[in-house]
């Protein structure tokens, strides 16, 4: 009876305290003009897509460019993330759970911190709750006896890929932040105090029309306040549902154009019916707006700038770039 009161004891102990695996995290803060970030992007990304369980996202900061295409249109987040981590001035930098690395990034520097358990788990449901809005829940659970009491939660929202012909030669662009939802060294939180104590964080958003609603994915780092190494992390893509809106960027029958990318200043768009038709650029600032006969129609760019930006019209819109 006494050795089986011990068996059940150590059985209670080890199920109240069952560590979780420790997802690892790589950051990569980057700028569309920088030629060095050209050079080495290919092979951090072919790195990164070695370990399909690797959580990424990438960050565009206002130095050394300030012309970056991505960073103009979310500077004051983009900045502030690397600032966090004293690294603003110069890209590339690359970080792995918190900690930079070489900007190459090679597999040893993901192989030090595969395998590892944590203590706490990361959870996330992410859908849209509208056509133009979305909800973003994190739960922190506390799986085994740890003595923090205190972290950083940082949450933002990307786009898993992006094409847009950036001035250093890179044209599909992953993991890009769109949003940040804390602040961007994240939000202080109070862990749970006993094993199986849970925490949870609800954070509502507006969806840009200018994004592609299909290809976002929502981000839970948690980190020591000390270090600012990583303690667990989670993505969640975004569960649409039934709220398809305005987020369709693939082209139908409704609705086509060619050439893409734009190189002459004109563009052919193709229209099922005569409607009404804008152009934004990424930020969602409308360019150019007029009628598109049924048929073929064939548009003048004026003044806009080498780009990506969106053709909208009867809830359709198809992204195109201008070189």
């Amino acid at each position: 009876m006494k050795h089986l009161l011990i068996i059940i004891t150590l059985i209670t102990c080890l199920w109240a305290n069952a560590q979780v695996p420790k997802n690892v995290i790589v950051e990569l803060f980057t700028n569309s003009r920088c030629s060095t970030c050209g050079a080495l992007e290919p092979g951090i990304m072919n790195t990164i897509q070695q370990y399909p369980n690797l959580i990424q996202i990438a960050y565009y900061p206002s130095a050394p460019y300030s012309s970056c295409f991505f960073s103009q249109q979310n500077k004051t987040e983009y900045d502030g993330r690397t600032k966090n981590y004293a690294i603003y001035g110069s890209t590339p930098h690359v970080l792995v759970q918190g900690v930079e690395v070489n900007n190459m990034l090679d597999t040893a520097s993901i192989n030090a911190y595969l395998n590892q358990l944590s203590n706490f788990e990361i959870k996330i449901v992410h859908e849209k709750t509208s056509s133009t809005t979305a909800q973003f829940n994190t739960t922190i659970i506390k799986k085994a006896i740890d003595n923090t009491t205190q972290a950083k939660l940082y949450l933002a929202i990307g786009e898993d890929s992006v094409s847009y012909a950036a001035p250093n030669g890179i044209n599909k662009h992953y993991g890009v932040m769109r949003k940040a939802l804390t602040d961007s060294s994240g939000m202080e939180v109070l862990l749970p105090v006993n094993v199986g104590d849970s925490l949870v964080i609800s954070k509502n958003y507006s969806t840009s029309g200018t994004w592609n609603h299909s290809l976002l994915t929502g981000f839970a780092f948690l980190a020591n306040t000390t270090n600012k190494s990583i303690i667990n992390a989670n993505k969640q893509k975004l569960n649409i549902g039934t709220f398809s809106g305005v987020e369709s960027h693939q082209s139908t029958d409704q609705l086509s154009l060619y050439p893409n990318p734009i190189a002459n200043g004109f563009i052919n768009v193709n229209s099922a019916i005569e409607t009404d038709f804008i152009i934004a650029d990424m930020a969602g600032k409308t360019v150019q707006k007029g009628i598109l006969r049924k048929g073929e129609n064939q548009i003048r760019l004026s003044n806009s700038s080498p780009g990506v930006y969106l053709v909208k019209s009867n809830n359709r819109s198809i992204r195109f770039s201008i070189n």
